[in-house]
Order: C-alpha cells, then sequence, then structure tokens
C-alpha cells in the first residue's frame, strides 16, 4: 500500500526517530507499520525486521506485504521465530557445536519426562515441568496457576516439608535440558537475552550488519525479559520502533503488565512518540465507550464511521433475555447472525448466553457414571456445533478414565497421558458414545438401557492394557428418575431455538465483527467494573472488557444482569454516551 493511503498522523509514523507508535484499536497500525518496512528497505541497504507475538499477527503483516518485503535480507515473523533464528541457534549452535532444539512447552516433552516427582511422596503423580517457570535471574519457581493435579500433588509434597525440594529437582531438570541445547519459550528468550549481552560476539555483530531496524508489534504483551531483550538490540546500535496498544494489555499470565510498558514509554522523549487515534473500525458510539474505558493509553479514539449512528444496547436480564434481544437488534440493523459473535470473558458465559447446546442440567449435576455415560450420548446427539459436541466428549472421557483400574502413579497423570496408555484416541469415546446412540434404538427400560450401556462400554474398552473393573459395580443401574429424564430428552431433543456465534474474548484479540454482545460479571474477588472506570485504576479485567468492547464495527450490545444495569447505565449517561436500556420484564428506555 503506498504512502498516499495514510493519515496525517500514520505519516508522521514513517519518520525517523519515531520509537513508538502507540495505536488505538481499529487505528491501521497495521498498515502503517507494513508500510514503514517498505520505505525503510528501500531507503537502505540493510534488511527491516517485522515480529509479532502471534502467529495471527505474523501472517496478517505477511499477506499485506509484498514479494519484494517478504525478500531477504527482511524478515517478517514472530518474536520467538526471529530470535531463534538470528540469535539463539547461532549462538548456542558456537558454543555446543550443535543446533538447538525448540517446544513451546516443557509439557510438551514425551510424557515419561513430563512429570516431576520426588520419591517418596504420594498423591498424585507429580508436578508437570512445564509449571516451573524459570525466572530471568536464572532461577525457578512454580506457577501460581496450577491444574488440580499438580496443585494436590504440591499440596502433598508442603505437607511432607519438600516444596523446596520439590523445586530444586524441577531448576535441576530444566538446567539440564538447556545445557543439552533444549529449549522452552521461556528459556529461549532468556538465552537470547544472553548472547545479546555480549557485545563482542559475532552472533551480536551479524545481527546489528543486517538488520537497520527492528519493528515490534504488540509490544504491550513483552514481559520483563523481552523488554530488557529490546534494550539490548538498542544498545547493538539497531533501531527498534515499538508498536503498542497498552490497554490491549491482558497476557499477565506470561508476566506482561501496564507497569513494564509505562516505564518503557516514559524514558522516551514525547517527540519520540506518535498516537493513532483515528478509529476505521468501529461507530462513534462504540469509540467513546471504548475511549472511556482505556487506562494505560495516553490518546482518545475517534470514529472515522459518522454514518453508523446505532447507540449502545444495554441488555439487562437473564442469558435468554440477552440472546432473543440481540438477535432481535440484529434484525432491526439488517446485520446477518453469521457476522455478530457473543463474547464474554469465560468460555462457558459466551455459551450459556449465546445458547449453544448444553447438556441437561440433571445429566451435567450427577455422580452416576452410567447416568453421565447416557448424558454424554445425549449431548453428542443434540451437538449444534463444535463445542457442544466436544463438551460431551470431554465429560464421556473423564468418566471412562475414571473406570480403569490404574496402576501406582498413573491414576493421576494428565487425560492425554491415561489415553495413551490405553493406546486409544479421543475417537474412541466419540464412537462407544455413538454405539450407545445406535443402541438405545431397542430400549425398553432401564433395566434393559444399562445392560446396554454396560455392554457396549465392555465391548469398546475391555481389551487395553489396564483393566475394567466389574461394569456391574462400577457403572450402578438407572434408576427411575434417570430414565424420565432421558424420556423427557426424546421428546424435546435439541433446543429449537437457534444459538448464535459465541467465543471467549482472549481468542479473538485482533479479530473485528459486525455486531458483538458482550456479556459481562463481576470479576471474582474483585471491584466492580464500572467502579473500576471511575477510579481510573487499571486492571487486567478492565482491559479484557476493552479488548471485547474495541471488536464491534457497527453495533455493540452489553449484557449483564439487572442489579448491575443501574450502575452501567449510570456511567454511560455521566460520560455522555448514548444508549437503550433493555430490561427483562419491562419495556425499553
Amino acid at each position: 500500500m503506498g504512502a498516499n493511503a495514510l493519515d496525517e498522523a500514520q505519516l508522521a509514523a514513517l519518520a525517523d526517530g519515531i520509537q513508538l507508535v502507540e495505536a488505538g484499536p481499529g487505528a491501521g497500525k497495521t498498515r502503517t507499520i507494513v508500510e514503514r518496512m517498505r520505505r525503510h528497505r528501500n531507503e537502505l541497504h540493510k534488511g527491516v525486521a517485522l515480529v509479532s507475538f502471534t502467529n495471527t499477527a505474523a501472517d496478517e503483516a505477511r499477506r499485506r506485504c509484498t514479494s519484494a518485503q517478504l525478500a531477504a535480507p527482511n524478515f517478517v515473523g514472530t518474536l520467538d521465530s526471529f530470535l531463534h533464528k538470528f540469535v539463539v541457534t547461532p549462538g548456542a549452535s558456537l558454543q555446543n557445536g550443535t543446533a538447538p532444539k525448540y517446544i513451546t512447552s516443557w509439557n510438551d516433552l514425551p510424557d515419561s519426562a513430563v512429570m516431576t516427582r520426588l520419591s517418596g511422596v504420594r498423591g498424585g503423580a507429580g508436578v508437570r515441568l512445564g509449571s516451573f517457570k524459570l525466572r530471568l535471574d536464572g532461577e525457578v519457581e512454580i506457577s501460581s496457576s496450577l491444574s488440580r493435579e499438580d496443585a494436590m500433588y504440591l499440596g502433598a509434597c508442603e505437607k511432607a516439608g519438600k516444596r523446596q525440594e520439590l523445586v530444586e529437582l524441577g531448576r535441576q531438570r530444566i538446567k539440564g535440558f538447556l545445557a543439552n541445547g533444549t529449549f522452552d519459550s521461556d528459556g529461549a528468550r532468556i538465552k537470547a537475552l544472553e548472547v545479546l549481552s555480549d557485545r563482542s560476539s559475532a552472533v551480536a555483530a551479524r545481527l546489528a550488519s543486517r538488520f537497520s531496524e527492528i519493528i515490534i508489534d504488540e509490544f504491550q504483551d513483552c514481559s520483563d525479559v523481552e523488554v530488557a531483550i529490546v534494550k539490548r538490540l538498542k544498545m547493538l546500535g539497531v533501531n527498534v520502533v515499538v508498536v503498542a496498544d497498552p490497554d490491549q494489555a491482558i497476557y499477565e499470565f506470561r508476566d506482561a503488565s501496564p507497569e513494564s510498558y509505562r516505564e518503557y514509554r516514559e524514558s522516551l522523549g514525547e517527540a519520540e512518540i506518535v498516537r493513532l487515534e483515528r478509529n476505521y473500525r468501529s461507530s462513534p458510539a462504540i469509540c467513546e465507550l471504548v475511549a472511556m474505558l482505556r487506562t494505560v493509553g495516553t490518546g482518545t479514539v475517534i470514529s472515522d464511521r459518522p454514518e453508523i449512528q446505532h447507540k449502545i444496547v444495554v441488555l439487562a436480564g437473564s442469558s435468554e433475555f440477552q440472546r432473543a434481544q440481540f438477535a432481535g437488534r440484529l434484525a432491526d440493523c439488517e446485520i446477518p447472525a453469521d457476522k455478530a459473535l457473543v463474547l464474554a470473558h469465560e468460555k462457558k458465559q459466551a455459551r450459556d448466553v449465546a445458547g449453544v447446546a448444553r447438556e441437561n442440567a440433571a445429566f451435567a449435576k450427577s455422580d452416576h457414571k452410567t447416568f453421565g455415560l447416557l448424558g454424554s450420548m445425549v449431548g453428542i446427539r443434540d451437538a449444534d456445533g463444535s463445542l457442544s459436541r466436544k463438551a460431551a466428549i470431554d465429560r464421556a472421557q473423564r468418566i471412562v478414565l475414571n473406570l480403569f483400574n490404574w496402576n501406582h502413579g498413573e491414576k493421576g497423570l494428565p487425560p492425554k497421558a491415561q489415553i495413551e496408555l490405553l493406546g486409544i484416541s479421543r475417537s474412541h469415546i466419540s464412537a462407544c458414545l455413538l454405539g450407545i446412540q445406535s443402541d438405545s434404538e431397542g430400549w425398553t427400560g432401564r433395566s434393559d438401557a444399562t445392560v446396554s450401556i454396560r455392554n457396549r462400554v465392555e465391548e469398546c474398552f475391555g481389551k487395553l492394557p489396564r483393566t475394567l473393573p466389574r461394569l456391574s459395580s462400577a457403572l450402578r443401574s438407572l434408576e427411575a428418575q434417570h430414565w424420565d429424564v432421558w424420556s423427557a430428552s426424546l421428546e424435546t431433543g435439541a433446543p429449537k431455538e437457534a444459538s448464535l456465534p459465541c467465543s471467549h474474548i482472549h481468542a479473538v484479540k485482533g479479530n473485528e465483527y459486525q455486531a458483538v454482545l458482550l456479556s459481562i460479571k463481576k470479576p471474582r474477588g474483585k471491584r466492580p467494573l464500572w467502579d473500576l472506570v471511575r477510579s481510573g485504576q487499571t486492571d487486567e479485567s478492565l482491559r479484557v472488557l476493552y479488548v471485547g468492547a474495541s471488536r464491534a464495527a457497527d453495533l455493540l450490545a452489553i449484557g449483564c444482569t439487572a442489579a448491575e444495569a443501574s450502575k452501567m447505565t449510570g456511567l454511560l449517561s455521566e460520560k455522555g454516551i448514548d444508549f437503550d436500556l433493555l430490561k427483562e420484564g419491562k419495556k425499553s428506555t
């Protein structure tokens, strides 16, 4: 794309001396940095690297680049792939004499190498090596976000007074893999920082001679290690331009924080910063709401689409009410359902509001294994998409795996590892459910159904490396209330109301949709979102809301409970944002 397609602020971002481009949502940052790459490549004999944090963003940049921009000595890809190719691989090869191996996580190692376990401590299979985190100072700590199985074993170690012994074992194992040239993502980044810290190294010299500039997109997602890498690159004489929307920093789990970004921004002069404030995606009302949610970015958000005059819609009520009213508003605005999306912080909430078929609540709440398999079969039968089908198979998988007589240490293994020990795959679980469904056509009562389910499970899983118990005991007989639920499911079948497309917010960052229903609820253990907005404090839950709202182009609806509606509408009124309120059981206002 030529420079004549850029606006004034985007053109300013092409100037020499610019170190930070702070871009709001829909501001055309990708076309701006691609044009910067094209212009600087034409003026200099060295190459330009354009890197981002995700494959999706890197693929979009490649799509917009010309073949000349993609050719050497240029580079377009992820930050990790850049570091691997130009820093870690040559550095580790010079040091060890062999090329390193890369894995995303230590949990991607063979199953026999994943678990870290102390001899003499029972209470599970161990802690997965991926749950140990390598710090910038080279020490190792256990992640604060553990799976149930990992947390159970860690608790057993703590009870035995051996937590530090477990940490030390994890440290030794990770250091061993690193010394042998196997790197996970964190280890590769720390190795890159080590290589770049030696300014006299051949690797650093070659990097500085090849690239005149490195453009880093989504800089707000940088961890402390990656910020340190950026500083080292600049010390080598490579010009580094970072591009960020700091209010989209929603990856604190990987140590990305607004504080690191603020410190970096404050280290620059105002003349080194350009702000892209014009939004080419969203309507004026959506831009006003998105601007209200900004707490880290220093610019505003100005809509370039004044012709779109839809108000913000507040839907206060149940999931069914929110879904029905949103569908009605889509019809009124002549927006196809496949151009809309239901979003929530958690996938479960999004599915609920979107009306994605779920197992009958009676099936889901019961711990009766035979009835649970029956419920999973109903879930497969009534699935209206891949998500609901997956949920049904997941439930059946848990039930089936819990039937087996596992050897010592195997019971606490992750499902994937247990399935591999059995020599089967998830397709076997699905085939068993489909077999039960086929058999059900001949059932005449609950006793007949119980025997049929036992026989099908025995047929599918009775000849595997681990034995099944007596199924007459493990799969108890169906009771009268179970048969009543099953009979009712035959009459109701799948939900008659069509579901809407849905997702959780983290999965759609970088995407856009013509209409969005953003269903929110108070974050656990935190102040209500609207109180956070008033306080001006930044919080990841608020930034997640900002990302969700800014995905909408023409229409944005916000779903909430009736109790939260007055707080939300009061804030919108304070900020002068036009809205329609639709409250369950009342007329619109």
